[in-house]
């Protein structure tokens, strides 16, 4: 959501399967760059948006903290789990 666009950027995270344990867990794009969950339970169908910008923590909402977008057009943006195995891929909408 708000590809481009630093306030509003963000990526949503839904859980399709039980419940999870997040800590440590890494949302990275193809330049290296990475957000590292902090201690955090998904529930099942629980969601959590990862927001580009600053802000405070909430229970449905993380903040990166960046102050430039993370996310360009056509790039593979991975989730991997605490082990560093791939749990998901993304491609960024043109």
């Amino acid at each position: 959501q708000g590809l481009g666009d630093l306030e509003i950027e963000s990526i949503l995270l839904k859980n399709t399967g039980g419940m999870v344990s997040l800590e440590n867990w890494i949302l990275s794009g193809p330049a290296g760059d990475r957000f590292v969950f902090p201690a955090l339970t998904l529930f099942p169908d629980g969601e959590i948006r990862v927001f580009s910008t600053g802000g405070d923590a909430t229970p449905r909402a993380l903040y990166w903290g960046r102050t430039e977008p993370a996310w360009e057009p056509g790039e593979l943006v991975t989730l991997r789990d605490a082990n560093g195995n791939v749990v998901d891929t993304f491609i960024v909408p043109q």
